[in-house]
């Protein structure tokens, strides 16, 4: 039985653990409980592995607890989380609400480029954690990465945890251009060697989307027309929201 239940994309931090261990030309390969089956790895979250073989004969344990099995955990938009399809680790961390909210602090679905967007991620853990990671990745539909930060690239060092929590991240701009989005939020021991709590594609937003502009971002931004017939400069339009 392979491995990987169904294609994740692998939080960009686990990649960097491994990434001079990997030839970026060749595929990478897990090696599941029976060896004759192997499963694609590469940009892919692979929960609770005990060994994976990357391609070149090199390899690598991750001895993270799995839970491969659990209830639903119903969301209060209607949804649900499900072990091993949109939810993923070892749940010594729990994270059991997340919300997204705008800046007068009430819960949205979308917003117009360049609104704040606040992310609130509330846990549970009955065991002592030591110093555990929080992350937040803002990806499209396709899985194309848009944005990705934790509190270890921040350099915000968190203490030895215990029961009930929170931890928010505060987006003053989020200058994307129109489309929607996934917010994955996750929980990881501090070496990023497994997740404790990895929500993906659970939690989606819309960026309000403006005619004829294209791309992924959209910063504060207006256009200029100068020397015409002898005439000062001028703006004629401005775009974007002001900082």
């Amino acid at each position: 039985m392979p491995l990987l239940p169904a294609p994740v994309p692998v939080p960009l931090a686990l990649e960097e653990r491994h990434k001079d261990l990997v030839d970026p030309r060749r595929p990478v390969i897990a090696v599941p409980i029976d060896p004759e089956e192997v499963v694609p790895l590469r940009g892919y979250h692979v929960p609770a592995v005990q060994t994976f073989v990357l391609v070149g004969s090199v390899e690598v344990e991750d001895k993270g607890p799995a839970r491969t099995q659990g209830p639903a955990h119903p969301l209060h938009d209607g949804g649900e989380l499900r072990v091993n399809e949109n939810r993923f680790g070892s749940l010594e961390i729990e994270i059991q609400d997340v919300r997204l909210l705008d800046v007068n602090g009430n819960a949205v679905t979308s917003l117009d480029s360049g609104d704040a967007l606040r992310v609130e991620l509330h846990f549970n853990n009955p065991q002592k954690i030591p110093a555990p990671i929080f992350g937040v990745t803002i990806t499209r539909a396709d899985g194309l990465v848009c944005y990705d930060t934790s509190t270890a690239s921040a350099a915000l060092q968190l203490t030895e945890l215990r029961g009930r929590g929170s931890v928010a991240l505060k987006i003053e701009r989020l200058d994307l251009n129109g489309g929607e989005y996934f917010v994955d939020v996750g929980s990881y021991k501090n070496d990023w060697s497994y997740a404790y709590d990895y929500h993906w594609h659970v939690y989606s937003i819309t960026v309000e989307p403006q005619p004829g502009e294209k791309g992924i971002l959209r910063p504060p931004h207006h256009w200029e027309i100068g020397n015409l017939e002898g005439l000062e400069e001028i703006i004629i339009k401005s775009h974007g929201k002001e900082s």
